[in-house]
């Protein structure tokens, strides 16, 4: 049988637990898991079971900005990697410092948001060149990550479109390097730089 939930909120002590989830073996649809710093111990989220559901096709994992951050953010995101057939992505409000190397290879959407310890996307270049990485991502949006640097995944052939906001580091490295190496027809919009809000179109 299968099983549609579009929202799950991880509750304080006798709250609602993120084993729970793990009962759900064809959960399908669309998912949003809110209030994932609740979730103790960290590794009680590897129960939830999100690696074997393939049915899944829009995921969203949401921590609270606003709380201290903790070490045990990295234990409970690397627990919860989803299935390789997902088609869309969203992490808002993790504070871990490495964002995991998760290849995709279905991957259409990818969206970070408000995570303001992150500073490097891991990327296994060895992986990608290995057919790894983002194949068909179309659509790549990262906001709210002021320390983030680096580059973005070497692999990224169906990237149409690429929005960054509020990342200053990100965008002083990309401007260096990748930007000039993207498609033709990907769209760029690049906003609140120091000059203000720009947006770049290529070939239009």
């Amino acid at each position: 049988m299968s099983h549609t939930l579009t929202k799950f909120v991880v509750g304080k002590g006798s709250g609602s637990s993120i084993r729970e989830l793990g009962k759900l073996k064809n959960l399908q649809g669309t998912l949003s898991i809110s209030k994932l710093q609740n979730v103790v111990p960290p590794k009680d989220a590897l129960n939830a079971g999100l690696k074997d559901k393939k049915h899944l096709e829009k995921l969203a994992l949401e921590w609270d900005a606003t709380t201290p951050r903790s070490e045990s953010e990295r234990i409970v995101l690397e627990s919860l990697r989803p299935h390789t057939s997902l088609k869309s992505l969203t992490i808002k409000g993790y504070g871990g410092g490495i964002f995991p190397d998760w290849p995709f290879g279905g991957l259409k959407v990818l969206r970070f948001e408000k995570m303001s310890g992150w500073e490097e996307w891991l990327s296994s270049s060895s992986a990608e060149n290995e057919g790894g990485g983002f194949p068909d991502l179309k659509e790549l949006c990262i906001k709210d990550c002021p320390k983030l640097t680096g580059g973005l995944p070497i692999h990224i052939p169906s990237l149409a479109k690429l929005e960054i906001d509020s990342c200053p580091k990100l965008v002083a490295s990309l401007l260096r390097s990748q930007l000039g190496a993207m498609s033709e027809d990907a769209e760029i919009v690049l906003e609140e730089l120091p000059t203000g809000r720009r947006k770049l179109e290529v070939n239009e």
